[in-house]
């Protein structure tokens, strides 16, 4: 396992150690969590082609429905 670090303003870091005791987790552990759920996340290009082939195809959709 691959370990990364990160500055943090004062702010920030307090805030997000004020969300975790909230949440009942560490903060490494939220973050980690967020970290995956944006890599499964769909790219911007395709979704920028799915809305293209929505849009093309709406009539055909509708026709079909």
């Amino acid at each position: 396992m691959e370990e990364f670090t990160i500055e943090l303003t004062d702010a920030t870091a307090r805030d997000l150690r004020a969300k975790c005791a909230e949440l009942g987790v560490r903060p490494e552990d939220l973050l980690r969590i967020h970290a995956e759920e944006i890599l499964r996340e769909p790219s911007e290009e395709f979704r920028a082609l799915a809305e293209y082939v929505l849009t093309k195809n709406l009539e055909l959709y509708k026709r079909v429905a």
